[in-house]
């Protein structure tokens, strides 16, 4: 049931975000970097907890689309830092607001207890898969 939910949710997210231009994968990067812009491609990479080649594929093409930019550390140049750019920055309402759409689509019919019980075992769910060694 999690794995139908989980394409489920994928699906309907994505059919919100293709008409925006932005794919799936790019949504979880840009929620990170509106609430920090400037993250190291790493720190992204850990934090939307993708592979760092897929997360350097991801970021070419919200750079090709103008979405972000790369900017080396002028500390450390291994370092390469993600920032938003204004077209980046101007989505966040919109985008924020079609995932609330899914959300509310999702637990239409649940009462609150029952939205705070899911949540709660969602989180159980996501640390348990996070310990998944394999």
């Amino acid at each position: 049931m999690v794995t139908l939910a989980s394409r489920l949710l994928v699906r309907s997210l994505s059919a919100r975000l293709g008409p925006k231009g932005i794919g799936y994968g790019q949504y979880p990067v840009l929620m990170h970097l509106w609430q920090e812009d400037g993250l190291t491609q790493k720190e992204l990479s850990n934090r939307v907890r993708i592979e760092a080649p897929t997360m350097v594929r991801t970021l070419d093409r919200m750079e090709r689309d103008k979405l972000v930019v790369r900017k080396r550390s002028d500390a450390d140049r291994r370092q390469i830092h993600i920032r938003l750019t204004a077209k980046g920055r101007a989505l966040k309402s919109s985008l924020s607001s079609l995932s609330n759409q899914v959300d509310k689509v999702a637990l239409s019919g649940l009462s609150k207890k029952n939205k705070e019980k899911l949540q709660a075992l969602m989180g159980k769910v996501i640390k348990n898969l996070e310990g998944d060694s394999a």
